[in-house]
């Protein structure tokens, strides 16, 4: 069964909109936009590249290889 009509993705903004929304408090946002830099600094301080680089490979590589075992790897490194 296809899934494609279930989105697989959703940007940055988009989520600390919903954010927003569903609470109406200007805390919420910031303890969201708190927690999204978090890796961000992961990313840059250990690979020296944006969040968004090193997920965008991590899925290239999934869908490449057939194999997740870099994602929970990745995982691992920023825990």
């Amino acid at each position: 069964m296809a899934l494609d009509y279930v989105s697989d993705r959703i940007t940055r903004e988009t989520f600390l909109e919903k954010i927003y929304s569903k609470s109406g408090l200007d805390s919420a946002l910031e303890t969201a936009k708190a927690h999204l830099n978090s890796p961000d600094y992961f990313c840059q301080d250990k690979y020296k590249r944006e969040t968004i680089t090193v997920l965008s490979d991590l899925r290239e590589d999934m869908e490449r290889t057939r194999s997740p075992a870099r994602a929970p790897r990745f995982q691992d490194e920023f825990v």
